[in-house]
């Protein structure tokens, strides 16, 4: 990671890849966000998933202090609770987030169906 890098060129590799890291992860949780959320209240939604992701940060650095400081630095104990959280994470969006397919939209439906005839008639 980033603490390790030993040059600046090194630094910014890591960055790189960590801002990469990041790009990939918000797009499918934005659009889940989008996808689930009622249009009324979107915005909201949008809202309190930020809040969470800054409460998260901030409860996760204290968590992990105080667990340093509780287990003498017991580098293996804090990379396996994070580990379990990450997999808690992962069970729970599995089991609870619903598979689901959009609605199309009025306008969509509409393509959808111009589509299909304007294949019809070339097949014919």
């Amino acid at each position: 990671g980033m603490s390790g890098a030993a040059t600046v060129t090194h630094l910014f590799a890591c960055k790189a890849v960590d801002r990469l890291a990041n790009g990939v992860q918000a797009a499918p949780r934005d659009a889940l966000i989008s996808d689930l959320a009622p249009a009324s209240s979107r915005s909201a939604c949008f809202g309190f998933a930020q809040s969470m992701r800054k409460w998260g940060s901030f409860v996760g650095a204290g968590l992990s202090y105080g667990l340093m400081k509780a287990s003498g630095n017991n580098y293996q104990l804090i990379f396996l609770l994070a580990t379990s959280v990450t997999v808690a994470a992962t069970l729970a969006f599995v089991i609870l987030v619903p598979s689901h397919v959009r609605p199309l939209s009025e306008q969509e439906t509409a393509d959808k169906r111009q589509a299909q005839e304007t294949a019809l008639k070339t097949a014919e």
